[in-house]
């Protein structure tokens, strides 16, 4: 019995390198969308902080120097807030598109393995025709040598 043989296998193993490959790619730009958020949470947290001060001194007679000074390190926080909202969406869609490109290899690989399944199938078809083909000659064989 002869061994099934896939002419396309090459070609699928490359694709499964390319899929595992743009998978750690998609990981990498997920965890670098993910230290984006931390760092965005972290200067909304400043800014919450910076309102509590700004109440806290309110309450016991904020000065107005003092109050500048807030108002000054607010509209740095608001910069930084702009700043880092654009980075987590650009964070964002660098994820989107390396899924896209993860999505499409995949879909390739797919197709491949679907072939070679068909041809898998097809192999073993022809294989149990002609074994059934040699039983059926052995039998008419036996049968008129007796």
């Amino acid at each position: 019995m002869s061994v099934f043989r896939y002419r396309l296998q090459p070609i699928l193993s490359i694709k499964e390198r390319m899929e595992e490959h743009e998978k750690n790619k998609l990981g990498k730009e997920m965890r670098k969308l993910d230290q984006e958020e931390k760092k965005l949470q972290h200067i909304y947290g400043k800014q919450h902080n910076c309102f509590g001060n700004i109440v806290a001194e309110s309450n016991q007679g904020i000065q107005a120097h003092r109050l500048q000074q807030y108002q000054c390190y607010l509209t740095d926080i608001n910069r930084q807030l702009d700043y880092q909202t654009e980075n987590v969406g650009k964070a964002s869609k660098d994820v989107e598109k390396q899924r896209e490109q993860l999505i499409e290899v995949a879909k390739e690989k797919k197709m491949l393995e679907v072939l070679r399944e068909k041809k898998r199938h097809a192999f073993i078809y022809e294989q149990n025709k002609q074994e059934e083909k040699r039983v059926d000659e052995l039998i008419s064989y036996k049968y008129t040598n007796k």
